[in-house]
């Protein structure tokens, strides 16, 4: 899967982003993001099949087929959340306010 594309074919593809959630927690208080156009997940999905493409291609320079090397490369796995967040604040301790954080 290609890199999303811009404007224009511009390198850098445009996100858009609305929020999605507050939460003020007892260490600090974090916004949640939602990305709207669709290319963050296109990226996320770029690479990780790019880290899935250089690993067989070093086992195939390396003897081994199928992926199954025992070297650091061969097992290297990359998570990618879906989770898009700002911490914005953070607590030396909680604060002091009446209800439930």
């Amino acid at each position: 899967r290609d890199w999303p594309k811009g404007i224009d074919g511009e390198v850098s593809p445009k996100l858009c982003f609305r929020m999605k959630q507050i939460r003020l927690g007892k260490r600090n208080a974090i916004l949640k993001w939602e990305e709207l156009t669709g290319n963050l997940n296109i990226m996320r999905r770029c690479l990780r099949e790019e880290l899935e493409a250089q690993k067989r291609m070093h086992n195939m320079q390396n003897g081994r087929i199928g992926g199954d090397g025992a070297d650091a490369l061969s097992q290297l796995t990359l998570t990618v959340p879906d989770l898009v967040h700002s911490t914005f604040i953070r607590f030396w301790k909680a604060p002091s306010m009446p209800g439930k954080i």
